[in-house]
């Protein structure tokens, strides 16, 4: 595989890139509601959704 070939890259990548993309959106979802909502059933109910 050559450095700049790309399309081979991304199609061995891009289940790894879309993981890990998913993990941290889920991350970043989670603290946001713990950290944002005033009632505390609410924010374990934006945790369990992400």
């Amino acid at each position: 595989m050559e450095l700049l070939d790309l399309p081979a890259w991304m199609e061995a990548a891009w289940p790894h890139i879309a993981g890990v993309l998913t993990v941290l959106v889920s991350v970043l979802a989670s603290a946001h509601a713990v950290l944002h909502k005033r009632d505390v059933r609410a924010a374990v109910g934006w945790v369990g959704v992400a």
